[in-house]
């Protein structure tokens, strides 16, 4: 199955949830140890200010070259954490351009 993207880099992906006092990173990822296939990969993440209350929440926007209907198409991705204790959610969403609630959603 062709790929829609292969986001081994950071090329139209930006960050989201922008918050005061959160330190946050956007990178490419590389080599054997940090990728699931020794290629590019998307590296984000974020560390929140020791006082900060509540849910803190990090996000990044993933934008397709072109319209697409996703129910022909398999969304296959790896993810995982260095902090597994205190990242209790990982959130995948798909939204219609202009649509501020998501068409799908993942959790």
């Amino acid at each position: 199955m062709a790929a829609l993207l292969s986001l081994d880099g950071t090329e139209g992906v930006r960050d989201t949830y922008a918050r005061e006092g959160m330190a946050r990173f956007l990178t490419t990822a590389s080599g054997e140890n940090n990728t699931v296939d020794g290629k590019g990969a998307i590296h984000f993440g974020a560390k929140t200010a020791a006082e900060a209350e509540g849910s803190q929440y990090f996000g990044i926007m993933v934008s397709l070259p072109k319209p697409t209907d996703l129910s022909r198409h398999r969304l296959a991705f790896h993810a995982r954490t260095n902090h597994p204790g205190t990242t209790p959610a990982f959130y995948v969403r798909a939204y219609n351009q202009g649509d501020n609630k998501p068409a799908w959603s993942f959790n």
